[in-house]
């Protein structure tokens, strides 16, 4: 018996395949390569019988097959001797060059995509693993798994490498804990330094060729967030994305959560920059609230005004009030809300400065400057360019300045009695001429 085995077994290498045309072909035990053609109709092959091919390989491909779109599509059906144990399903070949590899066990032929049906309670059920151990320094370019979608044609509404689907369409599907369409995790060395090299979960990058004048209608993007169906649940419970196991320091993640750490990769070399993503703690405004260190600043927007430029500002504030106010509508607020009694020095609401130490020969300087531009129909009942209030305690002085050239003091006796050095006059300019408003002791 063992000899005849072996007879049997070395007449399975063949010199020659079948091409049935346009008919349908039942295979036999020794039809080993098949390339069917389907010209002017469907056809079925169907496969030898699953116990008589037992240990055996059947290679079977579309030679050729007519699916120009204006005259129909003929199909190429493979299917079985309804004696498989487990069919998955038949299968269909609608491309030249499209096909599948059958390998009978006796019981059940095993081709193509891998289908089953899972009952574990317990454990992992892995459908398809890879695994690829490298055990010798050197290698440049290591892929575990390459993927290649080459198109030579316009292709339709959806193309993609790699398309990842998790369904939980049924009434009881769920997942108690992660759930992910496409999963990836680095494990990155475990030893006191890394020497060099750029680690990350995700990398995504694109090419673009010496030609890319591409339509208005273009879009490109490293990333796309789509959903559809009924989505009020989605948008109660959905985020832009999860940070997890972040710890909340001056790392990846600010103190109060207010910052994200980004890199950015200039592409001139060397110049690489730390930057961070403020986040607002509520939607649509922005809210930040952190403890600032001695010296520093809560907020700090700093702008360069180049050379020619008629205007600009470092930060400009528009509020935009419509309808019949029924308070106070403010564009900008500043308060500063004392919570504690100080021990010592002054705590300022406002500071407003310019400094130099350029020559400012012919250059005309303003610290603050407000304007009222009102229209042409009724005025106003009441209009202010300053307007001021306070409670409680009473006032030290209507303003303070901290030194007498602040104010263009002039040490003049405006009542022309020979007043002393703390009297004098404060200079104003009005519509360009000089006018003083007189002080006294």
């Amino acid at each position: 018996m063992a000899y005849e085995d072996r007879i049997i077994g070395a007449d399975i290498v063949v010199d020659k395949y079948h091409a049935p045309i346009d008919a349908n072909y039942s295979m036999n035990v020794r039809d080993y390569v098949l390339r069917p053609r389907a010209l002017t109709q469907d056809i079925t092959i169907t496969l030898p019988p699953v116990v008589e091919a037992r240990g055996r390989f059947y290679s079977v491909i579309a030679d050729d097959l007519d699916n120009v779109a204006d005259v129909g599509l003929n199909r190429i059906t493979i299917t079985h001797d309804d004696d498989s144990a487990d069919w998955e399903a038949d299968v269909i070949l609608e491309e030249k060059g499209r096909g599948a590899v059958f390998y009978s066990d006796g019981l059940k032929w095993h081709f193509g995509g891998l289908t089953f049906t899972s009952s574990m309670v317990v454990g992992a059920a892995n459908l398809s693993e890879i695994n690829l151990t490298m055990d010798a320094a050197g290698a440049a370019t290591v892929d575990v798994l390459r993927v290649i979608l080459n198109s030579e044609a316009a292709l339709g509404n959806s193309a993609g490498a790699i398309f990842a689907q998790v369904e939980y369409s049924e009434a009881v599907a769920l997942v108690a804990g992660l759930s992910y369409a496409l999963g990836a995790e680095m494990i990155l060395p475990n030893h006191a330094a890394i020497a060099s090299g750029h680690y990350c979960c995700i990398d995504y990058e694109m090419s673009l060729g010496d030609v890319c004048d591409w339509g208005g209608g273009t879009k490109v993007s490293y990333m796309r967030f789509a959903c559809w169906g009924t989505q009020d649940n989605f948008d109660d419970n959905a985020f832009w994305f999860t940070l997890a196991a972040a710890e909340l320091e001056d790392h990846l993640v600010s103190v109060n959560a207010q910052t994200i750490r980004c890199q950015i990769e200039a592409l001139t070399a060397g110049i690489n920059k730390e930057r961070h993503v403020v986040l607002s703690t509520e939607q649509n405004i922005l809210r930040h609230v952190t403890n600032v260190a001695t010296g520093d600043f809560g907020m700090h927007i700093s702008a360069t005004l180049d050379d020619g430029a008629s205007e600009g500002a470092a930060g400009y504030f528009e509020s935009i009030m419509t309808g019949v106010p029924t308070g106070v509508k403010k564009t900008f607020g500043v308060w500063t809300n004392i919570t504690e009694a100080p021990t010592g020095g002054s705590m300022w609401n406002l500071d407003l400065g310019m400094y130099t130490g350029a020559d400012l020969t012919g250059a005309s300087l303003i610290n603050q400057y407000m304007d009222m531009v009102m229209g042409a129909g009724g005025a106003p009942a009441e209009a202010y360019q300053f307007g001021f209030n306070h409670s409680g305690h009473a006032l030290t002085a209507f303003f303070w300045a901290s030194n007498a050239g602040a104010i263009a003091w002039d040490n003049t006796d405006p009542t022309g009695g020979g007043g002393g050095a703390a009297s004098g006059r404060i200079k104003v300019m009005l519509w360009g001429a000089p006018a003083y408003i007189p002080t006294y002791t």
